[in-house]
């Protein structure tokens, strides 16, 4: 069964959502002979499936990152108290790679790849660096029902977990957005038309 997912391909470093059947196409990526101007559709135009730039504010120079196990960079956050910077790649789905949080120590550039099992195409990311949690919205889920939830990262551990709204589909989740000083996070819902909010931890 074909289910409707966001997106589209931007002609730079990596894909973004928007509306599009994601499960009736499929992306050719390919980091060593991929380039960023290819279209991805097919084995002869396969694009680079994306990294990320460091800029140095003092001088302009540049470094990039590249997480191996990471497809198609679309959003970023920083938690400025631990000097971690959060990546949610949206993968290649329906290939084998349904897509992740990368995140890198901003002192050393080293990178970790972080998984929700039960998510699919991670979309907007949101950090509450006083409680240390780091929140991402999902196209979808795992099984394609059609509800992705949010991700929630222990950012100590990397641990996840997963957080549905039964009143929300989060195909298309426009904004999240976190509140410091209560900890809720608000969520809000194109497709359901709708805003959900999570109650963090104190």
């Amino acid at each position: 069964m074909r289910h409707n997912h966001a997106r589209v391909l931007l002609m730079a470093l990596f894909l973004v959502p928007a509306s599009s059947a994601l499960a009736s196409t499929i992306w050719y990526v390919n980091g060593v002979n991929g380039s960023d101007g290819n279209n991805c559709l097919s084995p002869t135009t396969a694009c680079n499936p994306g990294n990320i730039t460091v800029i140095d504010g003092r001088t302009n120079s540049t470094t990039t990152i590249r997480d191996p196990n990471a497809i198609s960079p679309v959003a970023l956050a920083v938690n400025e108290f631990t000097d971690k910077v959060y990546v949610s790649n949206i993968g290649d789905f329906p290939g084998p790679n349904h897509g992740n949080v990368t995140v890198i120590d901003g002192r050393t550039n080293a990178t970790k790849t972080v998984t929700d099992p039960n998510a699919l195409a991670p979309l907007r990311v949101a950090v509450d660096a006083v409680t240390n949690r780091i929140y991402v919205t999902n196209a979808n889920s795992f099984t394609l029902s059609g509800n992705g939830g949010v991700t929630v990262i222990n950012g100590r551990t990397n641990s996840t977990t997963t957080v549905i709204d039964p009143n929300a589909k989060t195909d298309l989740p426009g904004s999240l957005a976190v509140n410091p000083f209560t900890d809720n996070v608000y969520v809000a819902n194109v497709i359901s038309d709708n805003v959900t909010v999570i109650h963090g931890p104190k």
